[in-house]
């Protein structure tokens, strides 16, 4: 409760101290931001290094150059192509308000599938120094096959949290988001809500990803001249739910509370050039009267890992991330996280030496109304990264991974390409990951729930270990969606979309398959691709 009534008096506070608008955490908004220019003050295109996301701008432009077409006076022609739903605007207050959908049928063999999502979402100004934005949205919805067979393993759908069982064989669940933002100045943001937040350039990140359910936290952000820097406290959950982390306390009804702090600090010796440092910390779980512990608000970068090192009772984690703008409008990018390190063996292959690399390149490329961008991405994770001798100590929240979702024990290719001319859109994605899966009795690295000191059964050499270990197994995942973006504004569009998904296990294939078509607001990521 302690914890609580701070994050409010720092909410509190900011508000006596120039608002600004959240962008969307959409990878496809994040695409076609780079072409519509960041602001409005921006007349040609723009990329920029943004690495913690949701993205704080005061200059947003929604339309870039796709507004010129259809529009005329006619309501209903202005709500469908270029403003919200309702809009109200005076001289210090803005208000948006929109509809939220995702309306969708499809098949996977002779099996119908469908989504059935209705919502809203509210945005805007209260005044000059407040921007809010709050969202509701309701689902039904029938998955394809490996989709239902991870919900029945962890109880949640992915990104979401715990479903109910919807007629026989579909879902029934909900979600609640909400942010606030202040600005005391061009130097200082602070944001507090629930919500998700995504640390890094790629497609993935190996530091905190938005992959989990939405959670409670409270972000500051800074700025002065070549140096960012945020700072984030996280309220998360362990669940009880099918067993798959154990969380016993009846004080919690099986939702068990932990504390996380982030912070990632930044500098830009060019403006080309950002190298970053990450530090995470997962808090030891508490009881119910256990006294509030002034570390969780402890904003200093690297003074937990320094007060409790990579392998104390509280799950520290630290990580470098390099990036750089080259000639021909790429970027490189790249992460290393370190979970845990012996320093006395360092290139061994210990179990102690928990690490995780990513190295990314993209490109934006603009014609005319053709645009084009392309990304390659390589990631991977030693065997027992983001685990912890106490299960309820991983680096995972409400029955996910905070990073990757294929947890650890990975190395996974991604490729993704998108053309767009004015409104529509063509969209390739293509992923290949090989992983070592567990099996009863023999804990291989790849579940960050179970404890990294509970790891074999005496067949297993923990001074041996090769990335990949346990049973080889191979996932191929090929996307391919055609779009046509209705409006910029909330990011309504039609889509037709077909997905294949390849499963090779010790030589034994399983391949799947699906076609849907819908109508949908592209404001949210969802990572179906494990």
């Amino acid at each position: 409760m302690k914890k609580y009534i701070f994050m409010f008096l720092c909410v509190s506070i900011s508000l006596s101290i120039n608002a600004q608008e959240l962008l969307p955490l959409s990878h496809q908004f994040q695409a076609d931001l780079g072409f519509n220019g960041r602001g409005r003050r921006v007349k040609e295109y723009v990329f920029n290094i943004e690495s913690v996301k949701p993205i704080v701008n005061p200059y947003l432009n929604h339309s870039g150059n796709i507004h010129k077409m259809y529009f005329d006076k006619r309501w209903f022609t202005r709500k469908l192509y270029r403003e919200s739903f309702l809009e109200i605007k005076n001289k210090k207050q803005i208000l948006y308000i929109d509809p939220i959908v995702d309306l969708r049928y499809g098949k996977e063999g002779g099996n119908s599938l469908y989504q059935n999502t209705r919502g809203y979402f509210i945005r805007g100004y209260i005044s000059e120094k407040l921007w809010f934005q709050t969202s509701f949205f309701e689902n039904q919805a029938r998955f394809p096959k490996y989709i239902n067979s991870y919900i029945d393993s962890f109880a949640v759908v992915p990104g979401m949290i715990n479903p109910k069982l919807f007629k026989t064989d579909a879902y029934d669940y909900a979600i609640a988001m909400g942010q606030i933002s202040f600005s005391l100045n061009q130097y200082y943001n602070v944001q507090f809500g629930q919500g998700k937040n995504f640390i890094g350039n790629g497609y993935r990140s190996l530091m905190l990803s938005d992959n989990t359910a939405p959670y409670l936290f409270l972000r500051n952000n800074f700025k002065w001249k070549k140096f960012e820097y945020t700072h984030i406290i996280a309220s998360l959950q362990n669940t009880n739910l099918n067993n798959v982390l154990y969380a016993p306390h009846d004080w919690y009804s099986g939702f068990q509370k932990k504390t996380a702090n982030f912070s990632y600090f930044s500098y830009k010796p060019t403006k080309n050039i950002e190298i970053g440092l990450f530090e995470s910390c997962i808090f030891q779980i508490k009881d119910s009267i256990s006294r509030f512990n002034v570390n969780y608000l402890n904003p200093i970068i690297l003074s937990k890992t320094a007060q409790y090192g990579l392998s104390d009772e509280n799950n520290c984690m630290i990580g470098l991330q390099i990036t750089a703008k080259l000639p021909l409008n790429f970027i490189f990018y790249s992460q290393f996280v370190v979970d845990d390190i012996e320093f006395n063996h360092l290139f061994a292959k210990r179990m102690e030496n928990k690490t995780a690399l990513q190295l990314g390149l993209k490109k934006q490329s603009s014609i005319f109304s053709h645009k084009v961008f392309c990304l390659v991405e390589y990631n991977s994770a030693r065997p027992y990264t983001y685990a912890h001798s106490s299960p309820v100590q991983s680096y995972t929240h409400y029955n996910q991974s905070l990073a990757h979702p294929l947890g650890a024990n990975f190395s996974e290719f991604i490729a993704i390409l998108r053309y767009r001319i004015n409104r529509f859109s063509f969209n390739l994605h293509f992923n290949y990951a090989n992983t070592g899966q567990d099996i009863s009795g023999i804990n291989y690295g790849h579940n960050p729930f179970q404890s990294d000191v509970m790891v074999y059964n005496g067949s297993l050499d923990i001074n041996n270990l090769e990335q990949g270990q346990g049973i080889d197994t191979k996932i191929t995942h090929l996307n391919l969606s055609l779009n046509y973006l209705f409006n910029p504004k909330n990011r309504l569009e039609a889509f037709a979309l077909w997905h294949y998904r390849g499963i090779d296990i010790l030589g034994v294939k399983e391949n799947t398959s699906f076609f849907t078509i819908g109508l949908r607001n592209n404001l949210w990521n969802n990572y179906f691709d494990f």
